[in-house]
């Protein structure tokens, strides 16, 4: 594989992290993203038989889509944090009630 074939495997990897991070596949993106990474290594450092253009592209592609995943697991631990903390509240006012 090339070192452009990388970053085209690790851009389907972002793009299947995306979906997983939509439908809230927490585990699978934590697995895509090891496989990402690996591919990501591979890749670097690029030689310069590479078309600058083609990986400048497929980079901001691949930027872009990673800022999405981010943006839907930046939500989904804000959520966990509002349930834990009601959660918190809750068991608090139990103990309170079971001391009075």
């Amino acid at each position: 594989m090339s070192e452009i074939e990388f970053l085209q495997a690790a851009l389907v990897k972002t793009k299947a992290m995306l979906t997983a991070a939509e439908q809230g596949g927490w585990s699978k993106i934590a697995e895509l993203n090891a496989e990402r990474v690996s591919f990501l290594q591979q890749a670097l450092p690029l030689s310069e038989e590479d078309s600058l253009t083609d990986v400048k592209v497929i980079l901001a592609e691949l930027i872009e889509l990673n800022q999405q995943v981010e943006k839907y697991c930046a939500e989904a631990r804000h959520d966990l944090q509002t349930e834990l903390s009601q959660f918190t509240r809750k068991k608090l006012a139990a103990a309170a009630y079971r001391g009075v």
